[in-house]
């Protein structure tokens, strides 16, 4: 779950570095969070499952390439 609290300190924190890259859909990352830590109860498995799959991925890409200086 800190991928999403760090979302959440990036875009208040650092809003210049969430503006350049606009790849990430930050807000999602934030309520992703939120929905595991608060509504677990409630959690669809293969929504978490296809989330990782096919989302992790490209956000990982994303930030990789933003360290390396190619947002």
């Amino acid at each position: 779950m800190r991928a999403g609290t760090n979302a959440s300190r990036i875009v208040q924190d650092y809003p210049d570095i969430a503006s350049r890259i606009p790849s990430i859909a930050w807000q999602l990352v934030r309520g992703m969070r939120n929905h595991i830590a608060h509504d677990y109860e409630r959690l669809d498995m293969e929504v978490i499952w296809a989330t990782v799959q096919d989302d992790v991925p490209g956000l990982i890409y994303a930030l990789n390439r933003a360290v390396k200086g190619g947002a």
